[in-house]
């Protein structure tokens, strides 16, 4: 199996406090019980409870070969997005996520431009310049929404998740 991409994904999910160390040794504890004889990495993730954030970065980066794959980004939105809708984090704290990763440049321009779009909106309807914080929240929404899809339990389908998506 190649893990290369989720480990990506972990390390952006961490580095923007989106995905938490503990599901991340969830996930290695469930594909050793499910696969024995993984790569070391997954052995070595599932011992990580106990490490800081920095420092599963740290591994995580001695482990991944850096791709041109917009996956990871997307696969980050989609944990926002449940994330999101469950209440585990701010309007503000998601606009400020998806303003700092939509900068990717393995994003479609048109992915580039809802997440610039949703940055200025917040900030315009903060200072009551023009919208609403609801109408903010209803566009974060059906932007994340669009990522819904791409969790970390089905990464064996992230390719043909992202294949088809449509911009």
């Amino acid at each position: 199996m190649e893990f290369n991409t989720i480990y990506q994904v972990f390390r952006m999910g961490l580095e923007h406090r989106v995905i938490s160390k503990n599901a991340i040794v969830t996930w290695a504890d469930t594909q050793i019980n499910a696969n024995p004889g993984l790569e070391n990495m997954v052995y070595d993730l599932s011992c990580c409870g106990s490490k800081s954030e920095e420092e599963i970065i740290n591994i995580l980066s001695g482990a991944i070969h850096e791709n041109e794959s917009a996956i990871p980004t997307r696969v980050v939105f989609g944990t926002l997005h449940q994330a999101y809708k469950k209440k585990n984090i701010s309007l503000i704290s998601a606009a400020e996520i998806i303003s700092r990763i939509g900068k990717e440049k393995l994003l479609t321009e048109s992915e580039q431009k809802s997440t610039m779009n949703i940055d200025d909106a917040l900030s315009m309807a903060e200072q009551e310049v023009r919208g609403t914080i609801a109408e903010i929240e209803n566009e974060t929404l059906r932007f994340l929404s669009r990522y819904s899809s791409f969790t970390i339990d089905n990464f064996e389908h992230w390719n043909s998740l992202n294949a088809s998506m449509k911009f």
